[in-house]
C-alpha cells in the first residue's frame, strides 16, 4: 500500500517507457528525480513493477528509479519465465536503455530474490558494461532447486519425486537446470560493488547459504548486512529505517 501511494505521490515525475528484447516488448516506468543515477529494482518471483514501488521508496529523490514487468509478467509480452536465464539478458538491455537514452552515468541493480539472482547472472554475461557499479541483493538464494526445496519443506510437502520431476520438465521446456545453474555457480565472477541483505529468519534462501553466496563472490569492496525481523522477501517491511540506511551508506549518500 505505502508503494502504491509513494507512485501517485511522484507520478509527475515518472514517464513509461519500453524496450524490445528477445522479440518481446517489455514495459516499464522510469521515474526521474534530476540523478545522474539509477536505479533498477529487479521484483521477485510473479511480481509487477507495482510490487517494485516499495523498494523504489528507499531512493526518492537520491536516485532515479526504473522499475519494469519481468518478460511474461504485467504488460510485458512472453509467455514463461527463465528463472533469470532470459530475464538477465532483458535486464542488461534496460540497463543499456538507462545509460544511452536516458542519460545516467552509472546504474545500480536491486534484485529481490528471483531478481537477485536475476541481476547476478547479468553480471556475469559477457555483454555486461563497467556503468554498471553496484549491486544490492536481497534474499538471493543459491539456486532455483535450493530454496524450492526449502519452500516444499516449509509447506510440509513431499519433496521427492515431485522436485526431480520439476527440475526435468523445466530442463527441457527452458534449458535451464535448477540444480546445477544459479548464483552460486556465477557469484565468483561478480566484480562490482555488492551488498548482501539477508535475515536471519529467512527459511529460503537460507542464511548458511547467503554466507556462502558472500564468501564466493568475487568483488573487493563487499558487505552484508543481517536483519532480525523478517521473513523471505519481507525484510525492508520489517527493518525499514536500517534497511534503507544500509542501502543509502552503500552507494554513498
Amino acid at each position: 500500500r505505502s508503494g502504491i501511494k509513494w507512485a501517485e505521490l511522484h507520478r509527475e515525475k515518472m514517464r513509461e517507457v519500453s524496450i524490445v528484447n528477445d522479440g518481446l516488448k517489455l514495459v516499464g516506468e522510469y521515474y526521474d528525480f534530476g540523478s545522474d543515477r539509477c536505479v533498477l529494482i529487479v521484483p521477485g518471483r510473479c511480481e509487477c513493477l507495482m510490487y517494485s514501488y516499495f523498494y523504489a521508496q528507499t531512493y526518492t529523490g537520491r536516485t532515479n528509479v526504473l522499475v519494469f514487468d519481468s518478460r511474461s509478467h504485467g504488460l510485458s509480452q512472453g509467455d514463461r519465465s527463465y528463472l533469470g536465464f532470459k530475464e538477465n539478458e532483458d535486464l542488461l538491455k534496460w540497463a543499456e536503455f538507462a545509460h544511452d537514452e536516458l542519460g545516467n552515468k552509472e546504474i545500480y541493480l536491486h534484485g529481490i530474490c528471483i531478481g537477485a539472482a536475476t541481476a547476478v547472472q547479468a553480471l556475469t554475461l559477457d555483454s555486461t558494461q563497467p556503468y554498471i557499479t553496484k549491486l544490492i541483493l536481497d534474499g538471493c538464494y543459491t539456486t532455483f532447486y535450493e530454496t524450492f526445496k526449502n519452500h516444499m519443506i516449509y509447506d510440509n510437502r513431499p519433496v521427492h519425486p515431485v522436485i526431480d520431476e520439476i527440475r526435468y520438465i523445466l530442463k527441457k521446456e527452458i534449458g535451464v537446470d535448477m540444480k546445477k545453474q544459479g548464483p552460486i555457480y556465477l557469484i565468483h565472477k561478480v566484480k562490482v560493488s555488492t551488498l548482501f541483505l539477508s535475515t536471519s529468519l529467512d527459511k529460503f534462501s537460507l542464511p548458511e547459504k547467503t554466507i556462502e553466496l558472500f564468501n564466493k563472490c568475487a568483488s573487493s569492496d563487499k558487505h552484508l548486512v543481517w536483519f532480525d525481523k523478517g521473513a523471505h522477501s519481507h525484510v525492508r517491511i520489517n527493518n525499514e529505517e536500517k534497511y534503507d540506511e544500509a542501502i543509502l551508506n552503500f552507494i554513498g549518500l
